[in-house]
């Protein structure tokens, strides 16, 4: 399992100690919902009968590449998330069923979306060739219906890291890792921000443009860069170099 093998190959993530070791049970049923969503984009579940059939499955490789790597980032975050702080109370619980829902939900138009960009916008159905897109409004709704599950999925990630940092004492979480608990709820906040300029660029766009506003999603590197740039430049002001090298000499023990 793959949640094991991570657990086994690393203990500490930034400068927050891992609580958990073992994977809990609402780990594995998340594990089993994510699994599900991954087959939800498979190309075909039909094998392909004819040579012909299966090159054109072959075209949606690149297309099924990304969703797939995007809803690892997702899977990645949550496994994070759980390995930090090993709660199991029914708010993270809840915010956990949402976050797989809105991820199953998230999944057919995070898939028609890359097969319309990787794809083209005509494809052959029963030797008939049809489009994915009729008009402008479409492109627009896309985005809109895009932009809005991007922001969803944040928002709970938003929520999780935020009710961590409200259970800090709880937890045992000290000055450090609080500090870096509140960086990672700034991510989210900056992730869903993002989100919420592609949404409202994909409202305003002329006709014919509103497709654009995907363009927003490549600030997301830039943004996160200068976030933990002042976040790590924050930190050492804010603590010692001793407190720092104590603290990092204290996540690497076992």
């Amino acid at each position: 399992m793959l949640r094991n093998q991570l657990i086994k190959s690393r203990k500490n993530h930034s400068k927050i100690k891992w609580r958990s070791h073992e994977v809990l049970r609402i780990e594995g049923f998340s594990d089993a919902v994510f699994a599900f969503a991954m087959t939800l984009l498979v190309v075909s579940l039909e094998v392909p009968e004819t040579f012909s059939e299966m090159k054109h499955g072959l075209y949606g490789v690149f297309g099924f590449a990304i969703c797939f790597i995007m809803l690892f980032m997702i899977w990645y975050e949550q496994y994070i998330y759980f390995r930090l702080f090993s709660l199991n109370d029914l708010r993270t619980i809840v915010l956990n069923a949402l976050l797989l829902f809105v991820v199953l939900i998230y999944v057919y138009p995070l898939k028609f979306l890359f097969s319309l960009l990787t794809m083209g916008n005509s494809f052959e159905h029963d030797g008939v060739m049809m489009q994915r897109i009729q008009n402008s409004d479409e492109i627009r709704e896309l985005m809109v219906i895009y932009s809005s599950g991007f922001c969803l999925v944040y928002f709970v990630l938003f929520l999780l890291y935020l009710n961590a940092y409200k259970k800090r004492a709880v937890i045992g979480l000290n000055a450090i890792e609080s500090y870096c608990t509140k960086s990672e709820i700034y991510k989210h906040i900056t992730m869903i921000s993002i989100g919420m300029f592609s949404l409202v660029l994909s409202c305003i766009l002329n006709d014919g443009y509103a497709g654009l506003s995907g363009m927003a999603y490549m600030i997301i590197g830039p943004a996160l860069g200068i976030l933990f740039s002042f976040r790590s430049k924050q930190l050492k002001k804010i603590f010692t170099a001793e407190e720092i090298a104590a603290h990092e000499s204290w996540l690497h023990e076992e």
